[in-house]
């Protein structure tokens, strides 16, 4: 037998309730699973023909998927549900398209609910050598064990959408990529794949770390630090800055102006960048401004968003870093001899900045299968 690829939605669903710590779905695995798509089809009580910044977005307060004490994906969670903006902005990044058809609910969309779906990529490599998507990249992928994986599914109040349209009810869906084989086909096809791994490394499982940075002042000069999660080996740095207002958290482009990646062990940095070059790099995307809904949302630029890839920065004694980024696990390696700084020039009691490590952990040879 070699290894293939499958994708397919799984029959379990989760039901939406309001303010869940944790709705619970256990995720079908019939191998090591490279992407995992979440669909929430919310039914709102009434058509969304007007709507507020992010509202589609704010149906996830975060989800995470994890493994006894592993978690593989996560992001940040708070009170205004902005987790499901970063996550959705990551997407668009990624070239996962706009997350929805439509955000009005009547004709011609046909149906009673909205169709809102967020993706999670296992590996590093979104697209092959191509330039296709490339769904069962082995790069990175969830080992397979007896137990299963569990998504659990955060959420907020029934009015987190809109100022006057409320959730009804929602069901969240899962479509899983899986490729399937023993651990030798999958091996062989990580050959084929072109997967160079560190020495001693035989996979790569997805491992992030989120964070929920509450402000608490100004910052000049990228000296506001966050330390990297120890272990492990970084591949991007992710985050969204949102101002506190009356009625919701918004996204804000005044208040995160710079970002930097220090060195510090090394006694350097990667980058020291105003925010302002990523006007550039925006992704061009939908229900990001009030009332931009007339039967399909409009596109906007989004603000407040920046992402640093570390694979960019990587020196040329580290090769395996052109897929995963920074290495944290070699001796004497600390998170905190790596940094993200960042320059705040305005603050509000309230305001947040939602980051994402997207991090991976290595499974070393003489380890168990994972497949």
């Amino acid at each position: 037998m070699s290894a293939r690829g499958i994708k397919e939605t799984q029959a379990t669903t989760g039901a939406w309730a309001a303010d869940s710590a944790g709705i619970q779905t256990d995720l079908n695995q019939q191998g090591v699973i490279t992407r995992l798509y979440a669909t929430v089809e919310v039914t709102p009580s009434a058509a969304l023909t007007a709507n507020q910044p992010d509202g589609l977005w704010r149906v996830m307060k975060s989800l995470s998927v994890q493994r006894g004490s592993h978690t593989y994906f996560a992001h940040p969670s708070d009170d205004g549900c902005m987790g499901g903006a970063l996550l959705h902005e990551m997407n668009l990044l990624d070239g996962f398209g706009p997350g929805h058809f439509t955000g009005s609910i009547t004709a011609p969309l046909g149906r009673a609910y909205v169709p809102v779906t967020f993706v999670w990529h296992a590996g590093s490599r979104v697209k092959d050598m191509y330039g296709r998507d490339n769904p069962f990249d082995l790069t990175g992928f969830l080992d397979y064990q007896a137990s299963r994986p569990v998504a659990v599914w955060q959420t907020s109040g029934n009015d987190v959408m809109d100022d006057v349209v409320t959730i009804t009810s929602a069901v969240i869906r899962y479509t899983i990529c899986s490729v399937i084989g023993n651990e030798d086909d999958i091996r062989a096809a990580m050959a084929a794949q072109g997967v160079m791994l560190p020495p001693g490394v035989k996979a790569m499982i997805p491992a992030w770390s989120a964070r929920t940075i509450a402000q608490t002042a100004t910052a000049a000069d990228y000296t506001r630090t966050e330390d990297f999660p120890s272990g492990g080996w970084v591949k991007r740095v992710v985050l969204l800055s949102q101002d506190a207002t009356a009625d919701r958290t918004l996204r804000a482009i005044d208040e995160v102006t710079g970002v930097a990646i220090n060195l510090v062990r090394a006694g350097g940095y990667a980058t020291k960048a105003f925010t302002d070059h990523h006007g550039s790099l925006q992704q061009i995307g939908s229900n990001r401004v009030a009332d931009d809904a007339a039967g399909f949302f409009q596109a906007h630029c989004g603000v407040g968003f920046y992402s640093v890839d570390l694979r960019q920065y990587v020196s040329t004694s580290n090769p395996w870093g052109r897929d995963y980024g920074v290495n944290l696990t070699g001796a004497g390696v600390q998170g905190a001899d790596f940094q993200a700084g960042l320059t705040l020039s305005t603050y509000a009691a309230g305001d947040d900045v939602l980051m994402i490590f997207e991090r991976y952990m290595p499974i070393f040879e003489g380890a168990a299968r994972f497949a």
